[in-house]
């Protein structure tokens, strides 16, 4: 492929390689100029991606406009990947032009109706949402659907998803056992955890053993939040604060400085935004500093999108 191209295909395809930095030194001026050209020639993909780097392209909600525009023709003609892009445009971060309620229900119809379509990545996320439920987008936490959804995406061949559903299976065993938000059934949560175990999840052997010998399995973990960017963005589920426990899953949790860290974090973080968290001198000094964190994150490759720690 020349640096060149005129074939639009050829230019979103060289434009997201510069963007992202996958086989090309990453040039986010030269990949924003490539998508452009790409979407001048009606590329939604790339209308898409420029709507979403709202921070580099002065004019993303022209481009937002008319990727919805394209996508949605796409959808209507049967095209359920279409459907689903155009939930994941209603996500972006950059969109609050729409107003949170608007996009919110806009993402959550695409998304699900795009999964109801037999798109495997929309059933892959509203498993994904549904195992961890999501106010900020309109998800309720319901592992039974999540089991649904993650076993229609593994169905499709989708290896994300066999390791995203032996993750709920356990989590809804050990909801089963103690029946923590779900009928109490333990021949339920004994089928269930060992599904999880067969796959290597963690914890899970331990836990079908304890079964096993008439003990109680490690009860259900409550979720460790980002404590200051949930105080600063005022929600769990949000772009931003996905990119952050997304990085901490990622990348800190892999080495010993970064557990440190995240244990330090965990521990004085609470008291903080207990003592501060209503204060708006606290929000105006932790906003600006979390805002570039994020930024870097994302331009770095950490994803804003819908994320689940469960």
């Amino acid at each position: 492929m020349g640096e060149n191209p005129t074939n639009a295909k050829e230019q979103y395809e060289l434009g997201m390689a510069y963007l992202c930095g996958e086989g090309r030194p990453k040039d986010e001026r030269k990949g924003i100029s490539l998508l452009t050209q790409a979407a001048e020639q009606d590329v939604a993909d790339a209308m898409f991606w420029l709507a979403r780097r709202y921070d580099l392209v002065p004019d993303a909600k022209d481009w937002f406009d008319k990727a919805v525009k394209q996508y949605t023709k796409d959808a209507k003609g049967g095209d359920a990947k279409a459907l689903f892009n155009l939930g994941q445009l209603y996500y972006s971060p950059g969109m609050t032009f729409l107003g949170t309620d608007i996009a919110k229900r806009n993402a959550f119809t695409c998304t699900v109706d795009a999964a109801k379509q037999g798109c495997v990545e929309a059933q892959l996320e509203v498993g994904g949402l549904c195992r961890m439920g999501s106010s900020h987008l309109g998800f309720s936490k319901d592992l039974e659907s999540a089991v649904y959804w993650l076993s229609k995406a593994t169905e499709q061949g989708n290896d994300k998803a066999r390791g995203e559903l032996a993750g709920a299976m356990y989590d809804l065993g050990i909801c089963s056992y103690y029946g923590d938000g779900v009928p109490k059934d333990a021949k339920k949560a004994r089928e269930c955890i060992a599904h999880a175990a067969a796959h290597g999840i963690v914890g899970a052997k331990e836990a079908l053993e304890n079964i096993n010998a008439g003990k109680p399995p490690k009860p259900p973990e409550k979720k460790s939040g980002c404590y200051v960017a949930t105080c600063v963005y005022g929600s769990y589920d949000c772009p931003q604060v996905w990119t952050l426990r997304r990085y901490r899953d990622a990348r800190l949790s892999t080495s010993w400085f970064g557990r440190l860290f995240i244990r330090i974090y965990y521990a004085a973080s609470p008291k903080a935004v207990e003592l501060f968290g209503g204060r708006k001198w606290f929000t105006g000094l932790c906003k600006p500093v979390i805002d570039r964190i994020v930024r870097r994150l994302q331009n770095n490759g950490i994803s804003g999108d819908p994320y689940s720690d469960a």
